[in-house]
């Protein structure tokens, strides 16, 4: 018996007969695309779920590259204690063994990602890291996340006394961002958007205690929304669709 592998079709040729049997059918995803923020010093945790729409069972190697080398980067099993582990000794950790589809079912497992800044970096830096799924059936079947943390000054909604110094209007914007801050008490108010590459697409400072942006020529997405008064920050996520 002989087995050949010809245009993604093994041909198993025996002595009755030349049999064409369909190779295993790699297929990955890895999500959410995140963006969140954490202050310096602190670690803020993305869950990530991997689905296998692969014919096969599947052993997912997990890999990641960052924008900021310098911070802190952590992936953890699903049990959010251990370090993500190398189930099938290649050297590279994965989420061991994923199931493939079943009843048009994917199979999904979980794993974490930590990201630490250090406590020295400032308020509105941010790093990128791109999360990879890629099949242990063929290495050129993979799937990516992108995960985008900022690092933050104290939030104001970490002190109720100053609840209310942002009210986003709705969590959604179509053509305008209405913003209101509350009392400002005479300081200036300085308004940043962040896009979900953590890009900052736009900067501006007003006396004023609300406040309509006009995001009509903005791509639909999540988006970052930073308000300074004073000595408080505090950010809040938007949909703009």
């Amino acid at each position: 018996m002989k087995r050949f592998v010809l245009m993604g079709v093994c041909l198993l040729v025996m002595a009755s007969g030349i049999y064409a049997l369909p190779l295993p059918v790699a297929g990955l995803l890895i999500v959410p695309d995140t963006l969140d923020s954490v202050p310096a010093g602190q670690t803020i945790r993305y869950p990530l779920e991997v689905l296998n729409f692969g014919d096969d069972p599947d052993v997912p190697d997990i890999t990641f590259t960052s924008s900021e080398p310098d911070w802190g980067h952590r992936l953890v099993a699903k049990d959010g204690v251990s370090d993500l582990p190398d189930t099938d000794g290649d050297g590279i950790p994965d989420v061991g063994t994923v199931p493939g589809l079943i009843g048009g079912v994917p199979g999904v497992d979980t794993l974490y990602l930590d990201v630490t800044p250090p406590v020295s970096a400032p308020p509105g830096i941010s790093d990128t890291t791109i999360v990879y799924a890629t099949s242990s059936i063929d290495n050129s079947v993979y799937d990516s996340a992108t995960v985008v943390t900022i690092v933050r000054g104290t939030f104001v909604e970490e002190h109720p006394e100053e609840e209310g110094a942002l009210e986003l209007h709705s969590n959604f914007a179509c053509n305008t961002l209405y913003l209101s801050f509350g009392d400002t008490g005479g300081d200036d108010v300085y308004i940043s958007i962040f896009d979900a590459l953590g890009r900052r697409i736009l900067s501006e400072t007003i006396q004023k205690s609300q406040a309509a942006i006009d995001v009509s020529s903005f791509p639909r997405g999540v988006y970052f929304v930073s308000v300074k008064i004073g000595e408080r920050q505090v950010t809040k996520k938007v949909v703009i669709r």
